[in-house]
């Protein structure tokens, strides 16, 4: 069990590095948010265990008649449901916030430089990267082989068919409307020749958001893909600043997503140019 009052960041009189110190107390609050947060999930399943076994006896007590016993273990399951609800709250709350800061961490330990795979065309070497850096998805492939589609056309809303250069798709499992299951999980790749501009950003959105109306699932993350063209100085003023400052927003039946959208450019020296940095996770799908 974790103690928070025997951390090994405890903060002393001196710091030889700020800035380390306090990631390191950070990771230290992490850890033991990670240990409240199956305690929560523990919490919730006893709960709802709870909930099933009052719902029971709220059942038999009003088929015998029995008043003053169906009053209280009514009461005992209303009381059960509102705390099933706030733990499934709480244990929201630290998922969010061990994700953030995994997401922190891995930003601080990423490399500077991601050199380029080997493979014949763009959409073969970013797919190398990510099997490298994603073992999710080498399981995923093996476990579905036709999860992930090459050069995939998919309808919209309106009629119209999109065509992707690769499209991974992995449909939402178990207790997700509670928090508990398997999240839904939708990437989408598309390669332009030349420098991408903010017209192609805008010309996707519009893809993305037909074809969620269409199948009723949001992107997760969508990617553009291409090669440094010659004298190349860089992407437009306007569409870096949508990248690193805005959010692309799709909208699903009035519901607002916001799937991260990153372009990712090939240098002529073999490097990856990420606009934005997006934190990758070994254990988690690109």
């Amino acid at each position: 069990m974790l103690d928070p009052h025997k951390s090994k960041g405890k903060a002393n009189r001196g710091i030889e590095n700020p800035l380390s110190a306090i990631f390191d107390l950070a990771e230290d609050v992490s850890d033991y948010a990670n240990y409240v947060k199956n305690m929560v999930l523990y919490a919730i399943i006893f709960m709802g265990f709870l909930a099933f076994f009052s719902f029971l006896l709220v059942a038999a007590t009003l088929a015998q008649g029995q008043i003053v016993p169906f009053a209280l273990v009514l009461g005992m399951l209303i009381s059960t449901i509102i705390v099933f609800y706030l733990a499934i709250r709480t244990h929201y709350f630290f998922k969010y916030f061990t994700n953030r800061y995994e997401g922190i961490k891995a930003v601080r330990e990423s490399e500077d430089l991601v050199k380029i795979p080997e493979g014949a065309t763009l959409v073969d070497r970013y797919l190398s990267y990510m099997r490298e850096t994603h073992p999710a998805l080498v399981a995923l492939m093996k476990r579905d082989p036709k999860a992930l589609q090459r050069n995939v056309k998919l309808k919209g809303a309106s009629g119209k068919f999109y065509e992707f250069a690769l499209y991974l798709i992995q449909p939402p499992g178990g207790l997700t409307m509670l928090g508990l299951g398997r999240e839904g999980y939708a990437l989408y790749i598309q390669k332009y020749k030349g420098r991408p501009k903010m017209a192609d950003v805008l010309d996707l959105k519009n893809a993305l958001s037909d074809i969620a109306r269409e199948t009723g699932f949001a992107p997760s993350r969508v990617v553009l893909l291409y090669r440094y063209p010659p004298n190349f100085k860089g992407l437009s003023e306007d569409l870096y600043s949508f990248l690193v400052r805005e959010e692309l927003k799709i909208e699903i039946k009035g519901k607002e997503f916001h799937p991260t959208l990153q372009i990712v450019g090939e240098t002529d020296e073999g490097y990856y140019d990420f606009t934005p940095l997006v934190p990758e996770f070994a254990d988690r799908l690109p």
